[in-house]
C-alpha cells in the first residue's frame, strides 16, 4: 500500500504542476505592468501557480537518488538521456528551424548567426529558440548531480540531506533575501555550492518523500507556505505598484517565499493524495 500512496501523490503532483506550468506561460500579461485592475489577478495567478518548477526538482530527488536499488549506473544516464536529452534537443532544433524556414520562404534576409555552428549551438544550450525550455539546463546539471548522492549510504542520506538543504536554505536563501528586503548594504559571500541552485529542491524532495511528520509539525510547515505566498503575492504587488514596475524582490523559484510555499504543496499532497484519489474516485 505504501508503494502505491507514493505513487499516487507523485503522479498526482506532476500532473497538477504540469497543468501549473501551463498556467504561468498563458499569464504572460504578468510582465506587462500595469496599474489595472487585470494586473492584480495576473499576480495572484502567477505566484499561486509559481510552484511548478520547484515541485519538478523535488519529484527528481524524490524518484531517482534511490535509483541504485533498481538499475546501474549506465542505465540510469540512457534513461536521462531518452526522456530529457533527446527531446529537448529535438524541440530546440524545431524551435530554430520553424522561424528559419518562415524568413527563407518570405524571402527575408536570415541572420548570420542563424546559420553558423556556434550561433546553432549558443541557441541550443542558451535556450534563445526555445526560452521555455531554460529549466533543462539546471534540470540536466542535477541528473549530472544525482549519482553522487546516490552514492551516499542509506542510513545517513536523511540526516546529510536534510544538513545539505537547511545550509543551503539559510546561506544561499534566507539571508540574501533578508538583506535585500530590508536595504542592507552587507557582503554575504558565504553561500554552499554543494547543495547550490536547484539541487536544495532535489535534496528536499529526497527528505521529504522520507520522512513522517507529526501533525503539529505539518501545520506549521502549512503556516509557513501560506506565509510564503502571501509575501509572494502582496509583496510584490506593493513593490510594483510603489515603483511603476514589476519588483521582483519577493519573487524566484530559489527565494524564500517559493521555498516555504513549494514544501508546503510537496507535503499537503504527500499526506493527502490517497484521499484526495479515494474521493474522486480513482
Amino acid at each position: 500500500m505504501e508503494n502505491r500512496k507514493n505513487t499516487e501523490y507523485i503522479s498526482l503532483l506532476s500532473v497538477i504542476s504540469a497543468f501549473s506550468m501551463v498556467s504561468l506561460h498563458t499569464n504572460g500579461c504578468f510582465w506587462e505592468f500595469s496599474t489595472a485592475r487585470y494586473w492584480l489577478t495576473a499576480n495572484i495567478i502567477e505566484s499561486v501557480y509559481y510552484f511548478a518548477v520547484p515541485i519538478f526538482f523535488m519529484i527528481s530527488g524524490a524518484t531517482l537518488i534511490d535509483y541504485p536499488k533498481r538499475y546501474d549506473g549506465w542505465t540510469y544516464a540512457k534513461k536521462r538521456v531518452h526522456r530529457t536529452v533527446i527531446p529537448f534537443l529535438a524541440w530546440s532544433l524545431i524551435g530554430w528551424a520553424i522561424p528559419l524556414l518562415h524568413l527563407l520562404y518570405r524571402g527575408r534576409p536570415v541572420a548570420p548567426e542563424l546559420l553558423s555552428v556556434s550561433g546553432i549551438w549558443n541557441g541550443i544550450v542558451g535556450t534563445s529558440f526555445v526560452p521555455i525550455y531554460w529549466f533543462f539546463i539546471p534540470l540536466f546539471l542535477c541528473y549530472m548531480s544525482i549519482p553522487l548522492f546516490a552514492s551516499v549510504p542509506d542510513e545517513k542520506k536523511i540526516r546529510m540531506f536534510s544538513y545539505l538543504a537547511g545550509a543551503a536554505f539559510v546561506l544561499n536563501s534566507l539571508v540574501p533575501f533578508l538583506l535585500s528586503v530590508f536595504h542592507l548594504s552587507l557582503k554575504w559571500p558565504f553561500h554552499l555550492e554543494a547543495a547550490g541552485g536547484y539541487l536544495m529542491y532535489v535534496l528536499l524532495g529526497y527528505v521529504l518523500s522520507r520522512i513522517s511528520l507529526s501533525r503539529k509539525h505539518r501545520l506549521i510547515l502549512y503556516e509557513l507556505a501560506l506565509g510564503g505566498l502571501l509575501l509572494h503575492i502582496l509583496g510584490t504587488y506593493a513593490l510594483s505598484m510603489n515603483a511603476g514596475k514589476i519588483i521582483q524582490t519577493y519573487k524566484g523559484y530559489l527565494n524564500v517565499p517559493c521555498i516555504l510555499y513549494s514544501i508546503g504543496i510537496f507535503i499537503f499532497f504527500k499526506e493527502n493524495a490517497e484521499k484526495m484519489m479515494r474521493k474522486s474516485g480513482g
